[in-house]
């Protein structure tokens, strides 16, 4: 099989190997794995960064058709997109032309392309991965819209399955519920929920983004040290809103309350998540929640804002606490979760087993069936 990947992960090349970020190159490599031969279109920059660490795909058979950056996030650079948007197009083209099977990775300004391109090959087998908040409910770019327009049409999209996190009772069946895997069934290993008595241990993992919402981790977290609770705060990242933060912590005498950890290897966040009571999770805007899913695994009970298919991650409350972005709502759920300890364990268990179910093997057994293999992956 020749599987045509398409996609907006920007690539970067070292001597005959194509480097990305490594959760991408892993689950693509998972995609590849059943394939003779790998067909990459995807953005190829020059510009490798120093301080991100890359992996390389390790297919004996792979080949790159780079397209390079071209500023899409300037509006500067908008008669550049125009220049290169009919080179785009005939790559596009090309590649579905040679391919036996079309993997996109949505969303985004390549795989609109391919969106629009993958309605002349109606007969080839397609999946397309919605990376993207695929909830109606929220306000989303023109480009994003667009996408899920065509990709919900059984008329433009055919012979397609559109893998979406979350099931929003979709009509149509192109599109069907799907997951990241989390760890591996290795990882399986016994972690002893946390007592409630004593100091209680939040965490924060993610980027110090205003989207994110590190700071009102920190005025939760300030409010219950105030009313008499004893709270720390780990933030396990960092961003443009670090010295916003490290000013609130100087200014509220925090310091010993709450840590800036910037960035971490797994082990390290493993070693948080499995001795942390709460992950604040308070972001507005969520594709698939990593950290969320992963702080489950360890018993990391989430607290999170309804956003995307976090709702359903966490059973509704059962497995989770689900809040509004403000203090108030947040320091209330907590409060009545820790009113009664038994509900926090039992709610932590319901977690790590929801978590424990989405493993990286079962993740390989799903794309299998996807691609057409119906081989039964064998624990070891």
């Amino acid at each position: 099989m020749r599987l045509a990947i398409i996609s907006d992960v920007v690539h970067y090349k070292s001597g005959n190997s194509y480097l990305a970020n490594p959760p991408y190159v892993k689950e693509m490599e998972i995609w590849a794995k059943k394939a003779d031969e790998v067909l990459l279109l995807t953005l190829l920059s020059k510009d490798r960064p120093s301080d991100h660490f890359l992996s390389s795909y390790k297919h004996p058979r792979i080949s790159h058709r780079p397209i390079p950056p071209f500023g899409i996030n300037k509006a500067a650079n908008f008669f550049r997109i125009l220049f290169f948007m009919p080179i785009l197009l005939w790559k596009t083209y090309s590649v579905m032309r040679q391919a036996n099977h079309i993997h996109i990775h949505c969303p985004g300004y390549v795989s609109l392309v391919a969106s629009l391109a993958q309605i002349l090959f109606p007969s080839k087998p397609k999946t397309i991965k919605y990376d993207g908040n695929w909830s109606s409910s929220t306000t989303q770019p023109c480009s994003h819209r667009l996408q899920k327009w065509i990709m919900r049409s059984s008329f433009l999209t055919k012979n397609a399955k559109v893998l979406v996190y979350g099931d929003f009772d979709e009509s149509n069946c192109n599109v069907i519920p799907f997951f990241n895997p989390i760890y591996s069934l290795r990882e399986k290993i016994n972690c002893p929920i946390r007592q409630t008595e004593g100091r209680l241990r939040f965490l924060f993992a993610g980027e110090l983004t205003d989207i994110k919402n590190p700071l009102l981790a920190c005025k939760v977290v300030y409010l219950l040290n105030e009313s008499g609770m004893d709270c720390e705060l780990n933030l396990f990242g960092e961003g443009p809103l670090q010295a916003e933060i490290e000013s609130f912590i100087q200014s509220h005498g925090l310091s010993e309350s709450i840590n800036i950890m910037r960035t971490s290897n797994k082990n390290t966040l493993i070693e948080a998540y499995s001795s942390s009571h709460f992950l604040l999770s308070l972001s507005r805007s969520e594709d698939w929640p990593k950290v969320v899913a992963e702080a489950m695994w360890w018993g990391c009970l989430p607290v999170a804002i309804p956003v995307s298919c976090i709702p359903q991650m966490l059973g509704y409350g059962e497995r989770g606490l689900l809040v509004y972005p403000y203090p108030e709502s947040v320091i209330a759920n907590i409060r009545a979760c820790l009113n009664n300890p038994a509900t926090y364990l039992e709610m932590c268990r319901k977690a790590m087993k929801w978590s424990r179910n989405h493993t990286l093997e079962k993740y390989e057994l799903e794309v299998h069936k996807l691609l057409g293999s119906f081989e039964v992956y064998q624990k070891k």
